[in-house]
């Protein structure tokens, strides 16, 4: 049994090394992390910028065209892009939906009183702005308040193809294979101290996942703040953890998403597992992408962060773990894959008794 063990292994390790192996994800790091500052306000130029060059980190500024510290310190603005920020879109007058709770939605700007046409001019308004600021055509852009409708219709397949990812505000972290390229999620600083932030950072090393964080205030200029101390003692943070971490702009990482979605998902669409009559049967195990649920058997944690898993269990011909008949051995190796060996077909064996003695 330890020897049919080994066998699989091997030849699972071997499907690894064809999709890729999960410590190269993020340019060799174990984690990716996205600094972002929303709305372009004048303490982005004044207690955020000076401390990012100090530290050598390159950030993402969202940038509203028509703020007022745009208007009153657009060279200032322009020096960003040249020590290397990205200058990211958030559009010309920061729209938002009004009503219950957004009462500082001003009704000229309220996504309920525009057009699809009048918001998609704006962003490319804002576009165009942009690249004759920075000379570049390639950019990001966020949401404004998170939304994505004008009144009932979604604009994002309208814009997608101009951007190279687009920017949510639901707070989660994902592994690379799992970022959605059209939302991606980050965690908005409302408050936070350095310590709280920080914990996000190890949650994202540990996961081998990407970590956005979203600023808006930096020691005053928006209700969604953060102390100058802790933004700093922060940061400072990431610069120290920079053997563990890739710090880029939005736009550097996803690319690097995107290429590495594009060469590796294609080989990770759902596919029905390989059947095995004996757990010694030389064979190799279909990929199964992290989002499949349709075996029902129990994800250990190393799984879900993205670290190899080689999954042994029993089911039926459709999937269901423990059918009283038709049972038949699978062994699966999750594409994100490979050891520790889990064994998940322990409390699914009664009538499998190789499968018990290895439990």
């Amino acid at each position: 049994m330890q020897k049919a063990i080994f066998i699989f292994g091997c030849a699972c390790m071997l499907v690894i090394d064809i999709y890729g192996q999960p410590k190269n994800t993020w340019k060799g790091k174990k984690a990716a992390v996205v600094i972002t500052y929303d709305d372009a306000i004048d303490q982005h130029l004044d207690n955020a910028a000076p401390v990012l060059d100090s530290l050598g980190l390159k950030a993402t500024f969202y940038v509203t065209g028509f703020s007022a510290s745009m208007r009153a310190r657009l060279k200032e603005w322009k020096q960003l892009a040249v020590k290397g920020h990205e200058l990211g879109n958030h559009t010309l007058y920061h729209p938002c939906t009004g009503g219950p709770g957004r009462e500082w939605v001003k009704p000229d700007y309220d996504l309920n009183n525009y057009t699809i046409p009048r918001l998609l001019d704006e962003i490319s308004a804002t576009n165009l702005l942009l690249q004759s600021m920075d000379g570049k055509t390639k950019r990001t852009f966020a949401f404004t308040c998170g939304d994505t409708r004008v009144k009932d219709s979604s604009f994002v397949s309208l814009i997608k193809q101009d951007f190279t990812a687009l920017r949510g505000v639901r707070g989660q972290m994902h592994t690379i294979g799992q970022v959605d390229l059209q939302d991606v999620d980050c965690y908005v600083v409302n408050h936070h101290t350095a310590d709280q932030m920080i914990a996000w950072v190890n949650e994202a090393v540990k996961n081998n996942s990407l970590l956005v964080v979203l600023f808006h205030g930096v020691g005053g200029g928006n209700g969604l703040d953060v102390e100058v101390a802790e933004h700093r003692k922060f940061l400072r943070y990431l610069k120290e953890k920079q053997n563990e971490l890739w710090i880029a702009p939005m736009v550097d990482v996803a690319d690097h998403i995107k290429e590495w979605q594009k060469k590796y998902k294609p080989q990770q669409a759902n596919r029905k597992p390989m059947a095995i009559d004996s757990l010694s049967t030389p064979a190799f195990a279909d990929v199964y992408p992290a989002t499949n649920t349709a075996t029902g058997l129990d994800k250990p944690e190393s799984y879900r962060a993205g670290i190899p898993v080689l999954t042994v269990g029993i089911g039926n011909s459709s999937m269901q773990p423990g059918s009283s008949s038709g049972e038949r051995r699978f062994l699966f190796c999750s594409n994100i894959p490979l050891f520790p060996l889990h064994t998940a077909g322990k409390n699914y064996s009664e009538n499998n008794s190789s499968l018990d003695k290895m439990n």
